[in-house]
């Protein structure tokens, strides 16, 4: 399996996540927030190409599913304003997606196995709604591997000329939440969360670099300290 490789983009958002945590480190009412659940990432046309008995076989994704797990922490960083929040999201990914087509009693195959993670400097507004309820809304900028590209030809369930190809990639978007606040002794808030996102995936090998806009729909608790 290849080696994952930091790109120049993913430096620059290593940078921007440090010096966001440094001010995290300083700040009032921190936090520390979980979520778990989906999300579809939604790309252009990965068309890989495969050779069967001399034939060109085009095998393509445009999409990969995966379950996603992200935590939060940070805090407010100003005194007069503490429904404005910043701090760090971390972020982890497993999933995939699959094509095929066979030619010749033989199988043509695209797949890609998603062991993401990475993260980033994250900023929202939390404004409460009366005293049970809120609402956030949030933005996130980030870097993160994406997994593993593998191509190849299968023939009486035995795997020949594969090609793997692992990738990494930046995104940045928004995420809004609805939530309840305090529903036990201590400072916790349980939320609904869906988020957007647009950035771009880089492989090597036949499909290069590739936008990307990923939904996600996540179950989240906050504890608040």
């Amino acid at each position: 399996m290849s080696t994952f490789q930091v790109k120049g983009g993913n430096k620059v958002c290593l940078r921007i996540g440090i010096l966001t945590l440094l001010m995290a480190l300083s700040c009032q009412s921190q936090f520390i927030d979980f979520g778990v659940g989906y999300a579809r990432f939604n790309t252009d046309d990965m068309t890989s190409r495969v050779t069967i008995n001399s034939k060109p076989v085009d095998v393509t994704l445009n999409h990969v599913d995966a379950f996603m797990l992200k935590m939060r922490g940070g805090g407010s960083f100003i005194e007069a304003l503490p429904q404005l929040r910043a701090g760090i999201e971390l972020r982890g990914g497993i999933g995939g997606a699959r094509d095929t087509e066979k030619v010749d009693e033989q199988t043509a195959y695209s797949e890609i196995t998603m062991l993401s993670f990475g993260g980033g400097p994250v900023v929202s507004w939390k404004q409460p709604l009366g005293k049970q309820c809120y609402v956030e809304a949030g933005s996130f900028f980030g870097g993160y591997t994406v997994g593993v590209h593998e191509k190849g030809r299968k023939r009486y369930g035995i795997d020949w000329e594969e090609k793997e190809e692992s990738g990494t990639g930046w995104s940045g978007g928004v995420y809004g939440k609805l939530g309840l606040l305090e529903m036990t002794d201590i400072s916790t808030a349980f939320a609904l969360e869906g988020a957007y996102e647009v950035g771009k995936w880089n492989f090597g090998g036949d499909i290069g670099h590739v936008s990307v806009t990923s939904l996600a729909f996540l179950f989240s608790v906050e504890v608040g300290f």
